[in-house]
């Protein structure tokens, strides 16, 4: 017992001289605060404005889906949209399907045939 009692009072100054655990723990906290600025905080915002997104599309808004297909609402249900993609031709989707939906402006120039321009409308010459 008497070898032991040297051995553990060297082990507790050791520990308190490096800082022992707490020491260890503000690098640990600071990364995992970092990584929850930096990757989730971003991620939940997307989320919500997407969910928010889904919860406002309304009957005749134009929209495109996941696989690229755009169309237009002809009606909403709880979790599944019909939309037409040609006169005529009516499909469901399922509501998380919808990767977006377009602006007038885009929805217009569609609808004219005509290409949406970002630059409100202004064509330039080309030389």
């Amino acid at each position: 017992m008497d070898l032991l009692l040297p051995l553990l009072t060297l082990a507790q100054d050791d520990a308190a001289a490096s800082g022992g655990f707490g020491r260890m723990l503000i690098p640990i906290l600071l990364m995992f605060g970092v990584f929850y600025v930096v990757m989730i905080l971003p991620e939940r915002k997307k989320q919500k404005k997407r969910t928010a997104m889904l919860g406002a599309m309304k009957k005749g808004d134009r929209v495109m889906t996941t696989s690229g297909i755009l169309a237009k609402v002809v009606g909403v249900s709880d979790d599944e949209v019909r939309l037409e993609i040609a006169d005529g031709v009516r499909v469901r989707f399922s509501r998380q399907a919808i990767q977006m939906v377009l602006d007038s402006a885009t929805a217009s120039a569609k609808d004219a045939g005509q290409p949406a321009l970002a630059d409100g409308g202004e064509t330039q010459a080309s030389s």
